[in-house]
């Protein structure tokens, strides 16, 4: 007789993941033994970590869709926001980057809910791509046209990974 299972687990953090993974194997191990079977745990995705957004980037985002008339969400709100999991974690700990977000009218609806799609397809969502885009766009001729962000971002220099409770 087989049973076989799929998880996917989440955490804010990596560490936080690494604890988890760590109790939830050993969670399947009792099982196995208590039962006395065997197990067999295999990864069947890549691991995604927290975003970890460039500091200068942000700002700069920040301020350009300041300028479109947009009330961006603070930075202190933005480290407190949960994302979800995304690959652009793992980018955001390699190279500086940035994972913006800009809002739209969409009520009480959220991600991945038909009143959220729904809500995309409007004018209000149409200009909000246009607004993204135009002011990543901002951002990317803010950190071009400063010479000592574009060396830093073209070199990574002095890139840290912000981690919970502060910089790494």
């Amino acid at each position: 007789m087989t049973a076989a299972g799929q998880f996917y687990l989440r955490a804010a953090d990596h560490e936080s993941l690494e604890r988890l993974v760590h109790r939830i194997q050993g969670c399947f191990t009792a099982g196995a033994v208590g039962t006395g079977c065997t197990h067999e745990v295999r990864a069947i995705s890549a691991e995604y970590t927290e975003l970890a957004p460039d500091p200068w980037l942000a700002s700069a985002y920040r301020e350009a869709v300041t300028e479109l008339g947009r009330a961006p969400m603070s930075h202190e709100d933005e480290l407190l926001r949960l994302t979800g999991s995304t690959d652009m974690g793992n980018v955001t700990r390699a190279l500086p980057g940035i994972h913006p977000s800009i809002s739209i009218d969409c009520g009480d609806a959220v991600n991945h809910q038909p009143e959220f799609a729904a809500a995309c397809a409007t004018p209000t969502g149409d200009r909000a791509v246009l607004d993204g885009a135009l002011a990543l766009a901002w951002t990317a001729v803010a950190a071009a046209t400063d010479p000592v962000q574009r060396e830093r971002l073209l070199t990574g220099a002095g890139h840290r990974v912000a981690r919970a409770g502060g910089a790494a």
